[in-house]
């Protein structure tokens, strides 16, 4: 059961489940291209909703949902806060 914090939100967030929606790609951002990756997760418990942006410019060569749920599980360890 783990527990999560974000700055955005004033609460912890306990066990939630976690629905993951990503993309990879190139941007284009003042004339510049840009590789991106990023996933919108939301994170749902019995009482709330909470909607998260992970984003990074690292793309991996081979992406597919296994990979993209492997870095998001990477990055969600970055706001975890108990187990």
């Amino acid at each position: 059961m783990a527990t999560y914090r974000f700055e955005q939100f004033n609460t912890e967030i306990i066990d939630p489940t976690v629905t993951i929606h990503g993309k990879v790609g190139t941007e284009v951002h003042n004339g510049v291209e840009q590789s991106v990756t990023y996933a919108d997760v939301l994170l749902t418990t019995k009482t709330a909703k909470f909607s998260v942006q992970l984003l990074s410019d690292v793309t991996p060569k081979n992406w597919d949902i296994e990979s993209l749920e492997a870095w998001v599980a990477v990055e969600l360890e970055k706001f975890k806060i108990s187990e």
